[in-house]
């Protein structure tokens, strides 16, 4: 395949680009300043045709992060992190750049056909992060998945809403190590499967489209402990 540059002429860092569910747009964050990585995140979209990017947070003294789109493509979700509050959800309106502030948590991840419901990370009294449920609207906060023993990031909704992937932190059975390896769980919490076993570290899961295969990146069978993207199938 064929690789095309979309920042040309952007200086700083551009990272963690997410298409509109309608492929039409796509939104990432921008630091302005080469070779600067305390440089403040900038929360850019472009519009895919045209190529047009705008700023949208020109005005904002945060920093944006874990940017998510609303499965109507009206809304970005993002993380943001305040001094003394810790890290909170919030969304921004497309439309008219409203600002919401819609839960306490971070990693949003949208639930496809729910425009009013999110899953995200927390961290309970000890320590611990847990994936809790959230509709921002009625206030409603379930929590989905939490472990004495382990930590729990990163969930990603499978396409057809039944499925949730997440990164848990292990201890290897084979090298007794602790490591990042990748867990599947249903959407109401039950039914959890271990994914991989690897002592490497495995982390970032993605779902295709057609929900059938899992995208992650991994450690594994690289001597300088670099990541690559793995696929592996995934048979509900």
């Amino acid at each position: 395949g064929s690789t095309t540059l979309l920042t040309d002429g952007m200086p700083g860092y551009d990272t963690d680009p997410v298409f509109s569910p309608d492929g039409r747009t796509l939104a990432w964050l921008s630091m302005p300043t080469a070779k600067y990585e305390s440089d403040k995140k900038r929360l850019m979209v472009m519009d895919m045709a045209s190529r047009q990017m705008r700023d949208l947070t020109e005005n904002w003294d945060y920093w944006p992060e874990n940017i998510a789109w609303a499965p109507n493509g009206k809304k970005i979700f993002f993380t943001r992190n305040e001094r003394g509050a810790g890290p909170s959800i919030w969304s921004y309106e497309l439309a008219n750049g409203e600002l919401t502030n819609c839960a306490r948590g971070f990693q949003p991840a949208l639930i496809p056909g729910l425009d009013n419901e999110f899953l995200c990370v927390r961290n309970n009294d000890e320590g611990m992060s847990e994936i809790w449920r959230v509709n921002y609207v009625n206030g409603q906060e379930t929590l989905i998945l939490s472990d004495k023993e382990r930590s729990f990031t990163d969930p990603q909704v499978s396409p057809d809403g039944e499925w949730l992937l997440v990164v848990g932190n292990s201890v290897s059975t084979i090298n007794k190590k602790k490591n990042l390896d990748i867990f599947a769980i249903r959407m109401d919490g039950s039914n959890m499967i271990q994914l991989t076993y690897h002592p490497a570290q495995d982390a970032c899961p993605r779902w295709s489209r057609d929900g059938k295969s899992i995208f992650f990146l991994s450690t594994r069978a690289n001597d300088d402990n670099s990541y690559n993207v793995w696929k592996m199938n995934f048979r509900q």
